[in-house]
């Protein structure tokens, strides 16, 4: 997919994210949400915000939600922060083996780690 359309569904995809919510309540799982710190593809700064405020408000519908800012990353997290991914991943899994006994570990100590306060 081209960025041109994935930018050019960037409206739609708000809107669905608003009807999911309403359709019913996120559930209690371990969850964490990588958002890119970089601007990249020529995405604005106010697209950019919008996108951080939607990443942080998903990660709180969880109470065992985190949100994870890589700096070092533009839309291609994966890419730019494979280590990252992999240690989110790696949580998540840990996290619902153990019926989320654990917020996150020292993975993500050099990260901008933004959880929900219970």
């Amino acid at each position: 997919m081209l960025f041109s359309q994935e930018s050019a569904g960037f409206n739609t995809t708000i809107m669905q994210v608003q009807q999911a919510r309403a359709a019913k309540p996120f559930p209690a799982i371990p969850l964490v949400v990588i958002s890119a710190g970089k601007q990249d593809f020529g995405v604005s700064q106010e697209v950019m915000q919008i996108q951080q405020e939607l990443l942080v408000d998903l990660a709180n519908q969880s109470p065992y939600g985190v949100h994870i800012v890589s700096e070092k990353s533009g839309h291609l997290i994966q890419l730019d922060d494979p280590e990252l991914v992999v240690n989110a991943i790696r949580q998540v899994v840990d996290e619902a083996r153990c019926k989320g006994a654990g917020r996150y570990d020292q993975s993500f100590n050099n990260y901008n780690i933004q959880e929900k306060l219970l």
